[in-house]
């Protein structure tokens, strides 16, 4: 509940908008509707290689084209990869962190 609080309070301060999503996030991608032009995914380092790739795959379809999701990844763990029509503009570590800029293809 603290980490949502202080995701609203920054959403907030940044003044751009946007959704904290707490719950199923592949089950809120299948029912939503809308398009985002930005998505940051921040799975539980947990989360196993497929699922991670399942969820990129959901939100691929939902992203504008030029959109970027911003995925991060424990360093060690094998890198997820672009879904169609997505590709990996930059991938950097921080630490033990590794993050990737996923950015929708134009047509």
């Amino acid at each position: 509940r603290r980490a949502r609080a202080v995701l609203d309070a920054n959403i907030a301060a940044v003044g751009l908008g946007g959704v904290v999503v707490a719950g199923d996030v592949e089950q809120w991608l299948d029912a939503g509707d809308g398009q985002f032009d930005l998505a940051f995914v921040d799975p539980p380092y947990a989360l196993s290689l497929p699922s991670v790739e399942s969820i990129l795959g959901r939100l691929a379809v939902r992203m504008v084209e030029g959109g970027i999701v911003v995925l991060h990844r424990r360093v060690g763990t094998s890198p997820a990869e672009a879904p169609d029509g997505m590709a990996i503009a930059d991938r950097r570590r921080y630490g033990d962190s590794e993050i990737s800029r996923i950015v929708k293809e134009t047509s």
